[in-house]
């Protein structure tokens, strides 16, 4: 860390406020942001400066990382579903109690009901962040992704993540 220390203290203040604000987007450490802030400090840029100039935080890349993790976290249990509604599919198959049958076809409705909250709960995150960074999705969008995430989920979840990603670095 002092190496790092040493070298943003030969920066130029411009490039420190972009550390300053970008750090999360370039993958710094929290603790570079303050050494990068204690600098500033020494050099007369307080922190009620910079947040009245904006430069305190990126908060673009901060409201759409926001969703993007919103967006993860809906499909990770989307998954956790998915996974389920196909083990009690395969379960089902072999089952001869009728009253067990019963309450595995109850819990797999209400899995297959959860799986389908979930999967639209990250489209809609996926439809606020295309429009935070300025992406305008059209209807057909919205009906593909609820009647294909029902069979492909697994893929489309790669697909709109690695897109979600691409769309993160371009935030200006």
């Amino acid at each position: 860390m002092s190496d790092k220390f040493e070298l943003i203290k030969k920066m130029d203040s411009s490039k420190l406020i972009d550390i300053v604000k970008n750090y999360k987007r370039y993958g710094y450490e929290e603790r570079l942001k303050d050494s990068a802030l204690q600098i500033l400090k020494d050099r007369g840029i307080d922190e009620e400066t910079l947040r009245l100039t904006g430069n305190l935080s990126d908060y673009k890349f901060e409201s759409v990382n926001e969703i993007y993790k919103s967006f993860i976290k809906s499909s990770k249990i989307a998954f956790l579903f998915y996974g389920l509604i196909f083990l009690f599919t395969f379960t089902l198959t072999s089952i001869t109690s009728y009253s067990f049958l019963i309450i595995l076809t109850i819990v797999y409705f209400i899995c297959l009901i959860s799986c389908l909250t979930f999967i639209v709960k990250s489209l809609i995150c996926y439809h606020d962040f295309s429009k935070a960074v300025g992406k305008h999705l059209g209807s057909g969008t919205f009906i593909a992704y609820v009647l294909l995430g029902i069979f492909f989920y697994f893929f489309m979840y790669f697909y709109y993540k690695k897109e979600m990603k691409e769309d993160m670095k371009m935030i200006n």
